[in-house]
């Protein structure tokens, strides 16, 4: 038994592969002879059916020919053409050294296709005349059938019953089913009713937003040669108690929902008086998409299952997802297949089907395994798109992020106060930069200053320059070390503080703080009397760029910060969003990976890097510019996200709307050493002439009090407070232990420090 087993693994005998060479040769001499001969049938030609003084024939297969076509005609009439077919099917069956005897099932299924197509034929029209003689369409045999059924069924349902036998034979010859024709044949409807659903929504909804617009230009704009009537001056009352006047000072500042209305339908704006979000117009327009290959991605399944079988994995590839930068195929392993065996394979399928990677993941909740192959065109997503999709319409979050789309073409959004951090880690070229990119801009079209502030530190000073003007920042953007250090330390103070504040109301976050607070002001209620202030809570976002460089200077002081933050920040609504190109451990340490369980992966040059981000190796098989692994909170299962893509051009537009709408109010707490918080030292102890001083060590290099001395002649006292302020502002260093100091700061972050002074007193 277990001979005869391993006997058939080997192959056909070679006995039998000859002799099907030689039947499929001389079937295939058959075949031309009598497709030469029925294609130039003539039924004048001499024939058993026939007799004619002409000497010479004109069919190509000369008398033979003229005769063997002159009996299929006779008898099948145009159905004939379907023997010849049926010979070219046995040929090509000897050929793949199949056999005759494998065809039944075909065999009987063309029978019963030439049967019904020769009464089908007679049904349409029984008679034609070829070369001035009359024939019969569908042969005697066709006759003979179309005859019995009329006496039988009138002659529209005998031509229905023919072609609904012809159509089983077609199920039967090509083994589809018929209810998978009719199924495919309904998904090309439905998807072509959806595109014309969409085509006329989007022609509804510009046409809407044009008369919005027109409507709000007649209303707005005011009449020729006339002037706005000022309101009339209210009397004055008796003086309000100090809840109710705190209660009039606070509500021209809230903004009630009723104001928050959609002024373009196009766009998708969030208007209100105070807060205009910039319109989608600014970003660019989402581009014609390439149409899916499904030849090429038909193609690649077979190059894949070639390759599986040739590394004997058994199996079959059920189906395939194409999204907008790689496509999905779902291969379900026969028992006993490992799931290890198909994951060790990814280079070698990479190599076989020709792609850049190949990812291999097992899919949760199915039988199947994964075979994610890159497509050979790839599809640029635009944060247009996912900003103007229903999902993130929909999202009530101040902090909602677009990330990007699912590798199916899924719009993916999320809730950073769920994260509540988030670490964004990949090499040069993954996308990191652009990602940030989408997540603040995503944040701003949803929230305005007043809800959402950002702190954004970047060592590099290129990255998130651009955003100087925003009127979200809390301080302008910080690229030197010491003053990052100092936001940290600042956020960890300003969290204590708003603890102490939700804990006056008796709340557990500042969403039912800044509720509680709204109720208490417009009851006017005496507990406000208590609280020292009534001020409502915005969320903080503080995003670091290269988190790397931080951990370099002073890596026991920032962890111990970030970790602080992480663990306590999430209910008072401070949340950190840290991005590195280098995801080592001594970058992400142990504390800090503890504490963010929402990270993002993008292309890293080693699985090391990739277990040091989300745990597990795949982030270095990633295609980059945007490509992502995705690790949610409260889950160990990854998501593969391909990120939006959004221009610095784009950003600069959204940015320089918002500038013209609002200044920036900085608050100059954000990068004083916590010694000078509130409650140190004042800024009247500041001496007059320290902006000078500081712009000479600056320039100079040198700092000194015997050298300011001399270039400010001033005494050497004056020069030596000078020396000390300059180091509690940390624009020189603590003097080493050869009492030299090193110059920390650049003009431009001199000018930055003055800017946040001169705000804070405006």
């Amino acid at each position: 038994m277990q001979m005869a087993k391993h006997r058939s693994t080997k192959g056909p005998e070679p006995e039998l592969t000859l002799r099907n060479e030689i039947l499929g040769i001389l079937f295939l001499f058959l075949s031309v002879f009598l497709i030469f001969s029925v294609f130039s049938f003539s039924p004048v030609d001499p024939s058993f059916f026939h007799s004619s003084m002409r000497e010479t024939v004109s069919n190509y297969g000369g008398r033979l020919g003229a005769q063997l076509a002159a009996v299929l005609f006779n008898l099948l009439g145009y159905a004939a053409y379907g023997v010849v077919f049926f010979l070219l099917m046995v040929t090509v069956h000897f050929f793949l050294n199949r056999g005759i005897a494998r065809m039944g099932t075909k065999s009987a299924g063309y029978l019963l296709l030439v049967l019904a197509a020769s009464g089908f034929i007679t049904c349409l029209y029984p008679q034609a005349v070829v070369d001035g003689m009359s024939i019969h369409t569908g042969g005697m045999v066709g006759l003979f059938l179309h005859r019995f059924f009329r006496a039988e069924l009138k002659p529209f349902f005998a031509g229905g019953l023919f072609l609904i036998l012809m159509l089983v034979a077609l199920v039967v010859i090509a083994k589809v089913s018929l209810r998978r024709m009719i199924q495919s044949f309904w998904e090309l409807l439905k998807v072509l009713g959806k595109w014309l659903r969409e085509a006329r929504k989007v022609f509804l909804k510009r046409r809407s937003a044009q008369k919005v617009r027109a409507k709000y230009r007649r209303e707005t704009q005011p009449p020729s040669g006339k002037t706005r009537n000022k309101p009339a001056k209210e009397k004055a009352g008796p003086a309000p108690k100090a809840a109710e006047a705190r209660r009039i000072a606070r509500e021209p500042s809230r903004l009630p929902e009723e104001s928050f209305l959609f002024a373009d339908e196009e766009t998708g704006l969030m208007q209100s008086s105070a807060y205009t979000a910039p319109p989608l117009t600014y970003l660019d327009a989402v581009t014609e998409q390439s149409q899916i290959d499904f030849k090429e991605l038909d193609r690649k399944r077979d190059e894949l299952t070639a390759a599986l079988e040739e590394f004997r994995i058994q199996g079959n590839i059920r189906e395939y997802t194409p999204g907008p930068v790689i496509t999905t195929y779902e291969f379900e392993p026969d028992s006993g297949v490992k799931v290890k065996d198909v994951t060790n394979l990814s280079e070698d399928l990479a190599l076989a089907v020709k792609a850049q990677y190949v990812r291999i993941e097992r899919i949760l909740g199915k039988r199947a395994i994964g075979i994610e192959i890159p497509n050979r065109k790839r599809e640029i997503i635009h944060l247009r798109e996912i900003l103007e999709s229903d999902e993130y319409r929909r999202s009530s979050s101040p902090l909602t992020l677009a990330l990007g789309k699912t590798k199916s073409g899924e719009i993916f959004i999320t809730d950073l106060r769920e994260m509540p951090h988030l670490i964004v880690a990949g090499a040069t070229g993954s996308g990191k930069s652009v990602a940030i990119h989408s997540i603040i801009l995503s944040i701003l079209y949803k929230a305005p200053p007043a809800d959402v502030k950002f702190v954004l530190i970047d060592p590099k000073r290129v990255e998130l320059a651009i955003y100087n003007r925003l009127p979200h920042l809390l301080t302008p953007v910080v690229v030197n070390n010491k003053l990052a250090k100092n936001a940290l330390d600042w956020a960890v103070w300003e969290m204590e503080q708003r603890y102490q504040k939700i804990a006056r109301l008796q709340v557990r976050n500042i969403d039912q703080y800044n509720k509680k607070l709204d109720l208490l002001i417009q009851s006017g209620d005496e507990l406000l009397d208590r609280l020292e202030d009534t001020e409502r809570i915005p969320y903080v976002v503080i995003i670091i760029d290269e988190f790397a460089d931080l951990m370099l200077e002073s890596s026991r002081e920032i962890e111990d910060d970030v970790a602080r933050i992480a663990q306590k920040a999430r209910a008072v609504g401070i949340h950190l969003i840290l991005a590195t190109q280098r995801p080592s451990t001594d970058v992400i340490t142990g504390t800090i990976k503890n504490n963010f369980p929402s990270r993002i992966a993008m292309a890293v040059p080693s699985k090391f890097d990739s277990r040091t981000i989300v745990d597990v190796m795949g982030a270095e098989k990633l295609l980059g510019n945007g490509d992502m692994l995705f690790l949610p909170p409260k889950t160990a299962s990854l998501i593969r996200l391909h990120g939006a893509y959004v221009s610095e051009e784009e950003a600069m537009r959204v940015i320089n709307f918002l500038a013209k709408k609002e200044k920036p109010r900085y608050d100059t707490q954000v990068v004083k050493p916590r010694s000078t918080s509130p409650g140190g030292a004042g800024e009247s102890d500041l001496d007059e002439l320290f902006n000078e001083a500081a712009a000479i060590v600056i320039e100079t290099g040198q700092a000194s009090a015997s050298f300011l001395q001399r270039r400010m002649r001033i005494g050497y006292a004056r020069a030596g407070r000078l020396i000390d302020q300059l180091e509690a502002r940390e624009v020189v260093s603590p003097p080493n232990s050869r009492s030299q100091r090193e110059v920390l700061m650049s003009m431009g972050d001199l000018e930055n420090l003055n800017a946040t002074e001169d705000d804070l007193e405006d």
